[in-house]
C-alpha cells in the first residue's frame, strides 16, 4: 500500500496523481458544504489513483532463482553447513533484498499438468535434473550488474549449482 504525504501548505503531492475535478453544484443547491470532500486539493476533487515516486521507483526488481545440486549441503561438515547458511541469512539482510524463501526439498513437490481438460498430478519433480530449484531472493537494484553482484554472493553459485537472474515484470 502506498502512502501519500502532503506538505503542510498542500503545494505538492509526493506522488503522480490522477484527479477528477467534479463540476460545481447547481445553483439551486445552496448547501455547498454538502458537496465538500475535505480534500486538501480543494472542493469537489476526487483522487482516483496514485503512483508513489521515490528513489526505489528507479530500481528494477530482479528474481534471483537459486538452483542447487542435490546432496550438496549433506556433503558439507556441520561447521561448513552452518557457515553457508550464515551467508544465506546475511544476503537476506543485505540492502536491496526485499524478499526471499528457501523451498522444501524437491521430493516434497507435486507437479501439475493439464491435458485434454484433465488435471494430472505427479508426486515429486516433473523431470530428473542435475540441479533443483531450491529458493529465491527478490532484489531491487539499480541495474543488472548490481543484481549480478548479489547473485555472485549466493553460496549455490560456487557449490556446483547456479543462480538465474531475471527481471521481474511489474504491472
Amino acid at each position: 500500500m502506498t502512502r501519500i504525504s502532503l506538505s503542510s501548505e498542500h503545494r505538492a503531492l509526493d506522488a503522480t496523481t490522477s484527479i477528477i475535478r467534479l463540476p460545481a453544484p447547481p445553483p439551486e443547491i445552496d448547501d455547498f458544504k454538502h458537496f465538500e470532500c475535505g480534500c486538501p486539493l480543494g472542493p469537489l476533487s476526487f483522487v482516483v489513483g496514485t503512483k508513489a515516486s521515490s528513489k526505489e521507483e528507479d530500481n528494477m526488481k530482479y528474481a534471483l532463482l537459486i538452483y542447487d545440486r542435490p546432496g550438496t549441503y549433506e556433503r558439507l561438515s556441520d561447521d561448513e553447513r552452518e557457515a553457508v547458511f550464515g551467508e544465506y541469512f546475511a544476503i537476506s539482510d543485505a540492502p536491496g533484498v526485499v524478499d526471499g524463501a528457501e523451498l522444501q526439498p524437491v521430493e516434497t513437490a507435486t507437479t501439475v499438468r493439464v491435458a485434454d481438460g484433465q488435471t494430472l498430478t505427479t508426486d515429486g519433480p516433473f523431470a530428473d535434473t542435475k540441479e533443483v530449484f531450491g529458493g529465491f531472493y527478490m532484489v531491487e537494484a539499480d541495474d543488472l550488474d548490481a543484481a549480478l553482484e548479489i547473485a555472485a554472493r549466493i553460496p549455490a553459485a560456487r557449490l556446483g549449482g547456479s543462480v538465474e537472474v531475471r527481471p521481474v515484470v511489474e504491472r
